[in-house]
Parts: structure tokens; sequence; C-alpha cells
């Protein structure tokens, strides 16, 4: 767990002689793995804390679209593929020093094995992204703790790579799993907005399967996604 000043870099090792590179280099290594191969050696994440500005948004990427436009909205890449299992995608760690009103520095970082619920009630984050995916591996999340608290206030969808540049630079942040996954429809993903401000920030989500409900939902005050987040595979999931 880093804590103390805010995150300024972030870093991969893939094997012994990357980590004494980081060491000599004023890294810090977390302890718990980012993912691990049978036999192989483990992936850790390592951080700088310093007087540089903070990180402040951190992404995944498994295509080349997403790699593209993350490049394209400023993020800087760690060039080192998380998945080392020989199967499955490629997955890299991008990361992002912003500045702004929407962009709070992230003061601690840790990664976990399965899902830790109880660390959201501490003022944690968690990335909505397995990074061991596709590996075969144990759930592994990384986690993230900003200087102040955030509040969610918009949210909204998207089932193409067209609005990646334009979301990212106005401040939005992606879940960076497809809805769509294992499926053979578009790619649909959900961003939402963060602010430290806490006046009607948005309280709850709902998720629904049945179109015929839209009206009942949308006259007792919920308001519904138009975009379908099964796009493309089957019954429609708003």
């Amino acid at each position: 767990m880093a804590a103390g000043g805010s995150t300024s870099e972030l870093d991969v090792s893939l094997n012994d002689d990357q980590e004494n590179t980081l060491l000599l280099n004023g890294f810090k290594k977390l302890p718990v793995p980012l993912s691990t191969t049978q036999g192989g050696d483990s992936v850790f994440l390592w951080y700088k804390e310093d007087a540089n500005p903070g990180i402040t948004r951190i992404q995944f990427s498994y295509t080349s679209d997403m790699e593209n436009n993350l490049q394209a909205s400023g993020y800087q890449k760690v060039d080192k593929n998380l998945n080392t299992s020989g199967s499955g995608d490629p997955v890299y760690l991008w990361f992002l020093n912003g500045r702004g009103q929407r962009q709070v520095p992230i003061q601690e970082i840790d990664v976990s094995i399965a899902d830790i619920p109880g660390k959201i009630r501490d003022g944690w984050e968690r990335q909505g992204f397995n990074l061991n995916r596709k590996n075969g591996g144990e759930h592994a999340f990384l986690w993230m703790k900003r200087e102040k608290i955030t509040y969610i206030h918009q949210v909204l969808i998207t089932d193409s790579y067209d609005y990646d540049v334009t979301l990212f630079k106005a401040g939005y942040i992606r879940v960076d799993e497809s809805t769509n996954r294992s499926a053979d429809g578009k790619p649909v993903f959900l961003w939402y907005l963060p602010s430290t401000k806490a006046e009607k920030p948005i309280q709850g989500l709902v998720l629904m399967y049945d179109e015929k409900r839209k009206s009942e939902y949308q006259s007792a005050g919920v308001k519904v996604l138009n975009e379908n987040l099964n796009s493309g595979n089957g019954s429609p999931c708003f």
C-alpha cells in the first residue's frame, strides 16, 4: 500500500532484473502481485512519490483502439504487458497526471486478490477491471484512495471507441471491462464523471432487463440510459 504524498509515477516489474532497476530509481513496490503465471515470474506494481504533480487517472488497455485513444488523450503508457500467461489479450497500464477541478490526485494505491467490498467504506475506489483478465489466474484488483472524496454526478454508456478521447479529456473515467465481454456484440463501456461536490450525487444504479418497464422506472424518477449494455448479444439490458 502506498501512503504519504501523492503518487506521481507508476511502473511494473516482470522479473528480478526490472525490480532491481526500479529500486535504484526510487520506486517502491506493492507486495501483492498484479498477476502470476504458473512456474513464471510474478508481475508487481511499483510507485513513486515526489514533488511532481500527482497521478489523477489510471486506465487499462487490451485492444489497439483503447491504446490509441489513451495516448491521444495524454495518458502515459507503462510499456510492459501485464498478461504474461501467453494466452488472452495483452494488458497495459496507463496513467495521467491531470490538473483541474475534477482531477483529484491519488494519495494511496493498493492491490488485492479477489474483491474486498469493505475497502469502499474507507474511501477506496476499485478499478472495475480484473488484472488477471483471461489468463486463468485469481481475480486481482487495483484500488485507489484520493486526497479528497469524490462523488459520481454523471454516468453514460458508449458502444464504440469513437468518443473515448472526447470523454477522457472531459474528465470521465471509463470502467475498462466491456459489458459485452465474451460476446460477439459491440464493445460497450460504462463511464462516470467524478466531482468533489457532494450536492445531489448519483446514489445507486439499477440494471433493467425488461425494456417494457422503461416508463415505469422513469415515472419513479429514475433516469434510464438508452444505450443497450448487451448490444448485439441477445436480450437487451439497460
